[in-house]
């Protein structure tokens, strides 16, 4: 599995589910990016908000934004929603290459989902973009421990002192800034104690 910010800037996946056959998916909000999408062609897009959809997709792109379970070439994608602020907006949980990650942009309660997420199983890892910096640090924080993941990947946020107050309100000391991760199943040994910021 790879991952990097994209210059959307959005979260762009690889997963790798065979040989020389990987499977993109961009992970997001993706309003007024129809031109790059096409440009670009991944296999799937997952659309944070839930009030629009793309009116031109390539052929072979999968859009999701509304609740479901998916299976797109060997990689299982699961989609929830939530009311944020009178605003429905999506959270994912994707499989591939034996690696279980989630992603969202806004906090939200995790016990309206606590069934559905029981038996998907384990998360490896969070990713956490932020769509904006209006959030609460403390909701933030609980919504990620409460997925118990092995990592914690965020995005810098153009925000530096929401940056500041929410790695301080985490509490974790280790912080790795890189550009991209690579990651296969074995690396993932990880207890939730390290955070890594993705840059551009």
């Amino acid at each position: 599995m790879k991952a990097k910010v994209n210059s959307g800037p959005f979260l762009e996946i690889v997963f790798s589910t065979g040989k020389k056959e990987d499977v993109i998916l961009y992970l997001g909000s993706f309003k007024d990016k129809e031109k790059l999408i096409n440009n670009s062609k991944p296999d799937i897009v997952l659309e944070t908000k839930t009030d629009f959809s793309l009116k031109t997709l390539p052929q072979e792109t999968i859009f999701i934004s509304s609740d479901g379970e998916y299976e797109i070439k060997k990689v299982f994608v699961w989609a929830y929603s939530f009311l944020k602020e009178k605003e429905k907006r999506n959270f994912f949980v994707a499989e591939g290459e034996g690696i279980t990650v989630s992603y969202f942009d806004s906090p939200f309660d995790l016990e309206e989902f606590k069934k559905e997420l029981d038996e998907i199983g384990e998360v490896d890892i969070v990713f956490f973009f932020p769509s904006d910096y209006s959030f609460s640090v403390k909701e933030a924080k609980k919504t990620i421990f409460d997925l118990e993941p092995k990592m914690i990947v965020v995005n810098n946020f153009d925000d530096q002192k929401k940056m500041n107050d929410f790695l301080k309100e985490i509490g974790i000391k280790k912080i790795e800034k890189l550009n991209k991760i690579s990651f296969k199943k074995k690396d993932l040994i990880f207890d939730g104690k390290k955070i890594i910021i993705l840059e551009r």
